[in-house]
């Protein structure tokens, strides 16, 4: 729909969870040592191949804002 307005890709980052990158290839570690404490973000490069993938998925995005909870 996107009537008004226009739709803007604004970038990319990981977040950095510290504890959890330490211990989430190891087998049966206990859920209090997964701390999801985010200590930084990393930026991301996109591959401009993926634009109009990336595009269309924010276009569906906004489309079905508008349609659940208008005016989205």
């Amino acid at each position: 729909m996107l009537i008004m307005g226009y739709l803007v890709h604004m970038g990319f980052d990981k977040r950095i969870e510290p504890i959890d990158e330490v211990y989430r290839a190891l087998p049966d570690v206990p859920l209090e040592f997964m701390d999801y404490t985010i200590t930084g973000n990393q930026k991301v490069t996109l591959r401009e191949s993926l634009l109009p993938g990336i595009f269309a998925m924010g276009k569906g995005t906004v489309e079905a804002s508008q349609e659940l909870i208008p005016p989205g």
